[in-house]
This record gives structure tokens, sequence and C-alpha cells, in this order.
């Protein structure tokens, strides 16, 4: 089975390290980020928020996660 091996220089690229190893929790974020919009759109679960704006933060998230070839949900 082929394996894939990430080396980093500490602590010279401590910061690399760190989006190496933390990138499933920013996944989680921003997943979780989405489906509270989804949410608020879909049955106006915060009344203060303005929809028009929920659904124009929310397009841009998906056209930036698209243009980086992630996803947001498995």
């Amino acid at each position: 089975m082929p394996k894939a091996i990430l080396e980093f220089n500490l602590p010279e690229e401590s910061d690399e390290f760190s989006l190496a190893a933390h990138g499933a929790d920013w996944r989680y974020v921003v997943s979780t980020l989405d489906e509270v919009m989804r949410r608020h759109l879909k049955y106006g679960s915060q009344p203060e928020w303005d929809s028009a704006t929920v659904e124009s933060i929310r397009t841009m998230l998906h056209e930036v996660v698209q243009e980086e070839s992630l996803t947001l949900n498995e």
C-alpha cells in the first residue's frame, strides 16, 4: 500500500507543520460554518441575520473551496 510522509525542519517550519497537522480541524470549522449558514437559509434559524448576506458569504465560501480543489463535506 502506498504511503506519504511529510517531513518538516523544526522549529524553522513550525508554521507549515501546524497547518499540515491541523488541516482536518480547519475543515471541520469551515464545514460547521457552512452548515450553520445552510440551516439559516433553509429554516431561518437566526432571525437577526440578513439572508441575502448569508447567501453571499456562503456562495463566496463555496467558490474559494472549489478554487482550491477542496470539499466541505465527505
